[in-house]
């Protein structure tokens, strides 16, 4: 982890307690499709090498590195190379660290967008960690996201504007193909 850390160069995932092998390997897909330098995969989240994740995230799982370890491995090592925690979550941090994605203001370069479990949401040790909460506005009608789009729509609306150098934009895969 501390390896992956120090050599990122742009946003990283965290994950915790995903279970759900398919929405492992989306959010592996959304990953590599909004150029995260890398995955933390924490304890309780589903294996992205499984062939489950692996065929959800259509190969790129084998192109993104990522590192795995309990939280309390984790969480320190972001601390001491001083990469702050963006928690994405259904439930609204008190005011002042918390925004929606749509009004949060410019992530640095180097962050971790944060997920918790599908049933569970994230962990205390991950809310008390998490240097601002982002959350997306949806209609009362619905509950809530699946995790995967939700990390979906965070990293295009989050990545995209931590991006320091905007590079071209590659259009020919932007359409769904499943």
């Amino acid at each position: 982890p501390a390896d992956l850390v120090r050599g990122a160069r742009g946003p990283l995932l965290l994950l915790d307690r995903v279970q759900d092998p398919g929405n492992v390997g989306a959010v592996v897909r959304v990953a590599a499709a909004f150029g995260a330098s890398g995955i933390l995969v924490g304890e309780g989240t589903a294996d992205p090498l499984g062939a489950k994740a692996l065929r959800a995230s259509a190969g790129t799982a084998v192109a993104i590195p990522f590192a795995r370890g309990p939280l309390a491995a984790l969480l320190p090592v972001l601390a001491a190379a001083s990469v702050p925690v963006w928690l994405l979550d259904g439930a609204p941090a008190p005011a002042g660290a918390s925004s929606s994605v749509w009004d949060a203001p410019p992530a640095p370069k180097v962050f971790v967008l944060a997920v918790g479990s599908e049933g569970r949401g994230p962990s205390d040790e991950l809310r008390q960690a998490a240097a601002r909460t982002v959350f997306i506005p949806i209609s009362p009608t619905v509950e809530s996201l699946n995790a995967a789009v939700a990390v979906g729509i965070a990293a295009a609306v989050l990545f995209g504007r931590a991006r320091a150098d905007a590079s071209p934009r590659k259009d020919a895969g932007a359409g769904p193909r499943d």
